[in-house]
């Protein structure tokens, strides 16, 4: 990564303005000024059930043994194995289920009739199971060969001892953690907050859906698509604004959000266009800015920055661009912020199904389809078009300096998640 003094000084103009758009950062500096200042926010504590995908801010320590007894690993037969060597047949004397408690000896010559889970009573150091035994009215015969002590019985503490390290901080918490947790009767756990994230969207053209579409207007999409990301990446929007291409509106977004939730994401209104009175506003001194277009395609006009402890991330307007920039950045800031120590989309190196050129200068992301052969680029690349996108199960990145891919080269190839 790039050193972050470096990259702000590359971006500075001659008159000094940080950000100039004469001067565009690489995609590697954009996303190394994102990981700088994203950083991760406070623990909480939430109910265990409700802690899937967040991330654990403190060493768990079992507060018991797992088992916590002895324990029948199936239907059959609690006995001694000693008395296999002395008896053809063993007498059965009571049994036990699930949750009760076998409070006396087992004699000599008996056997105890035991469930899966059920505890072992203490004198017992065998479990045959039910397949292996001819019952004969209150009497069973008992196949002997391959038998050993301790055959299908869960010893205490097999699975975790009392004050073992159960989890440790940093780690995600997926199904079987919660289920692991919750079998030493842990009800509450800290974990780093999930950063509260509002969308808002700009243009005088956009329609919502649900209506006949007005002349001169499209419908907007951009809201939607983006909710639906992040809820696959696991979090939640607590507002979606639509506002028009209008200052006051504007404003009032700004107050309503600015250095109150943990990201803003805004859609349309970053270029340098007239109705471009997002980036306007972004421009003034009540932000931090860090930086403002990347070499980049699509998504080049991109502005990144700081309100107090907002993280704003103003994305273009066309959809592809605003979905690539989410997955190539936006959820690299989400994941610093969430306490993830991977944070990027997974990559990998594949080879390229077919010939391909670009110009130099920018890095390109490409809507890609990646098979068990490889990946190939797909038609329909332009930043305004979500049909190739839907049709994606990754991005192909091409570096700046790369004009020309052969047939069975490798590339980058980011995967897009849950797909």
């Amino acid at each position: 990564m790039a050193d972050e003094t470096s990259v702000l000084r590359k971006q500075k103009s001659p008159d000094g303005k940080l950000g100039d758009e004469r001067n565009m950062i690489s995609v590697d500096d954009a996303h190394s000024l994102i990981e700088a200042h994203c950083h991760c926010l406070e623990s909480i504590k939430i109910p265990l059930e409700d802690s899937t995908g967040f991330v654990l801010a403190e060493d768990i320590y079992s507060p018991i043994n797992l088992p916590p007894f002895a324990q029948a690993a199936m239907d059959g037969y609690a006995l001694r194995f000693s008395d296999l060597s002395k008896n053809e047949t063993l007498l059965v004397e009571g049994e036990i289920a699930a949750g009760m408690v076998w409070k006396h000896p087992i004699k000599n010559g008996t056997a105890v009739r035991i469930f899966t889970g059920a505890q072992v009573p203490p004198d017992a150091d065998v479990v045959i199971e039910q397949e292996r035994v001819d019952k004969q009215a209150d009497r069973i015969y008992i196949s002997k060969e391959g038998l050993n002590p301790g055959a299908n019985i869960r010893k205490q503490s097999s699975q975790i001892a009392i004050d073992d390290l159960a989890m440790q901080s940093g780690e995600t918490i997926g199904p079987a953690a919660v289920g692991f947790l919750a079998s030493m009767g842990i009800r509450t756990v800290s974990v780093y907050k999930k950063p509260e994230i509002v969308i808002v969207v700009s243009g005088n053209e956009l329609q919502q859906a649900g209506s006949d579409l007005n002349a001169a207007n499209i419908y907007e999409s951009n809201s939607v698509m983006l909710k639906a990301a992040l809820q696959q990446c696991g979090y939640a929007v607590s507002k979606i604004c639509h506002v028009m291409d209008d200052d006051q509106e504007i404003e009032n977004v700004f107050k309503k959000y600015s250095g109150k939730v943990d990201a803003l994401i805004f859609t349309g209104g970053i270029s340098v266009g007239d109705y471009d009175l997002i980036r306007k506003k972004l421009e003034t001194d009540s932000f931090q800015k860090i930086f403002y277009k990347v070499k980049q395609k699509p998504g080049k006009p991109f502005w990144f920055g700081l309100s107090g402890k907002t993280r704003i991330f103003a994305l273009p307007g066309n959809p592809a661009a605003v979905l690539t920039c989410f997955y190539l950045y936006v959820y690299t800031g989400l994941r610093k912020m969430s306490g993830f120590s991977v944070i990027d989309l997974a990559s990998e190196q594949i080879p390229l199904l077919h010939d391909y050129s670009k110009k130099g200068g920018l890095s390109h992301f490409l809507k890609g389809y990646k098979n068990s052969f490889g990946v190939k680029i797909l038609e329909g690349q332009e930043s305004f078009k979500l049909h190739s996108f839907s049709k994606a199960n990754c991005i192909v990145y091409l570096p700046e300096e790369l004009c020309a891919v052969s047939e069975g080269e490798k590339v980058k190839t980011y995967l897009l998640p849950g797909i």
